[in-house]
């Protein structure tokens, strides 16, 4: 199975709406789900965390990301890191 790093809008989960319709296509669904705990961090943790994940498991030309709406601002700012 191929997975998919998923950063969902703000208050969103990884096994819901967007992220249901990944995993009904076969694919494993990892990422953020961008409520507590991760939502109470500052802003740069955020993108920190999700640099790290990024670097860490899915940086090669094959990796699979969706970033919708705030996932998304989140997802740019992790790349300019």
């Amino acid at each position: 199975m191929h997975a998919v790093y998923y950063l969902p809008g703000r208050g969103g989960r990884l096994h819901t709406g967007l992220g249901k319709a990944i995993e009904a296509r076969g694919f494993e669904v990892t990422g953020r789900e961008t409520v507590p705990p991760f939502s109470e961090l500052i802003f740069s943790e955020q993108v920190a965390a999700v640099a790290q994940d990024l670097r860490l498991h899915f940086w090669s030309s094959s990796a699979r990301v969706i970033a919708n709406s705030f996932g998304a601002y989140l997802f740019l700012h992790a790349q300019a890191q």
